[in-house]
């Protein structure tokens, strides 16, 4: 969607979320990320009712060391602009992390609750205080389209995600 500074930023509706790097029983995958920041900033246009909320989740770790593991709520609504949120860390170890995975909600995932595809985020500009560490394509700008067959036999996460209760969620 249109963002804030430059052409894009990344919006997340309804029951959806998005992941900059990949959970399995021990956090792996990620980006590369060598720093100690006392806090994450961020451009958000985003609208939610009053009894719902979206989330930012941080998690940085150095190996299957965790330093982080921050879930902020996200609530209210912007009024069509984007505004600069901030939220601190807090760090659980003194190691300087080598990997972040940073996640976006726009329904709060573990409650069962669902926002209606009306509510949103849309995120752009990512970048940390207190350090100057980088997250490639933080402000969103870089896309390339990647094409893949989904071969007979293979497991994808959106079938291993499936709620059995509700498969068409």
């Amino acid at each position: 969607v249109p963002g804030n500074s430059g052409g894009y930023a990344l919006k997340v509706s309804g029951a959806n979320g998005v992941l900059l790097g990949m959970v399995g029983n021990n956090f792996f995958g990620g980006e590369p990320f060598s720093a100690r920041p006392d806090s994450v900033f961020m451009l958000l246009n985003y609208f939610l009712q009053p009894q719902d909320s979206g989330m930012l989740f941080i998690h940085m770790f150095r190996d299957t060391n965790i330093i982080v593991e921050n879930i902020f709520p996200i609530t209210g609504n912007s009024n069509g602009t984007f505004t600069t949120l901030s939220f601190p860390l807090s760090y659980s170890s003194s190691l300087i992390p080598d990997s972040i995975i940073i996640a976006f909600a726009s329904s709060p995932l573990f409650s069962g609750h669902t926002n209606t595809n009306s509510e949103f985020l849309s995120v752009d500009n990512i970048t940390f205080g207190n350090a100057s560490p980088t997250v490639f394509n933080a402000d969103l700008e870089h896309w390339f389209q990647y094409f893949f067959d989904n071969l007979d036999d293979w497991q994808y996460i959106k079938l291993d995600c499936i709620n059995p209760l509700y498969p068409d969620s």
